[in-house]
Formats: structure tokens, sequence, C-alpha cells
């Protein structure tokens, strides 16, 4: 039982530090969730990694290398998902 606890309460803090780190993404670089997390899980959830990526290759290439598409029209900045992107960390399309 005391391991089953021990499992149980590792998980929630892992969990609870995902959000954080997914608050934290969101709230650096304005994105809405589902873009954040896209970074997140193409860093492995990583956001010193992340944000060196950010420093030292720029917006652009952080998001183009994990398959998302910076649109600019009207001095508006938005992002779209590729519609098909192969994910190298989870091996799925």
């Amino acid at each position: 039982f005391y391991m089953l606890l021990v499992s149980y309460i590792a998980e929630i803090i892992y969990i609870n530090q995902q959000k954080e780190d997914l608050k934290r993404v969101m709230d650096l670089l304005t994105l809405k969730e589902h873009h954040a997390r896209t970074l997140l899980i193409y860093h492995r959830w990583d956001v010193e990694r992340l944000l060196a990526v950010l420093v030292e290759k720029g917006k652009d290439r952080l998001f183009s290398e994990a398959g998302l598409t910076l649109l600019e029209s009207n001095n508006k900045t938005s992002l779209c998902s590729q519609t098909s992107i192969n994910c190298d960390i989870c091996i799925e399309v």
C-alpha cells in the first residue's frame, strides 16, 4: 500500500509540474494552451531547453521545428499546426 501511495503522490507532483511548465510557456510566449503543449512535447517538457532554442535560433525556428507555423497578416501574428506531422518523440502522426 505504501508504494502505491508514493507512486500516486509522485504522479500528482509530476502532473502539477507539467501544468506549471505549460502556464509558464503560455505566459512567456503569449500562446494558447495547445500550441504551448506542442512546443513542450517536442522539447520533452524541458522548459530550459525550449527557451534556449528560442534565444539561440529565434521564434520562427522554435515553432517550425515543432511543426507549428507562424502566420503574420495585418500586424497580427497567429500560429497554425501543420495538418499532418510526424512526432519523433511519441512516434505518432
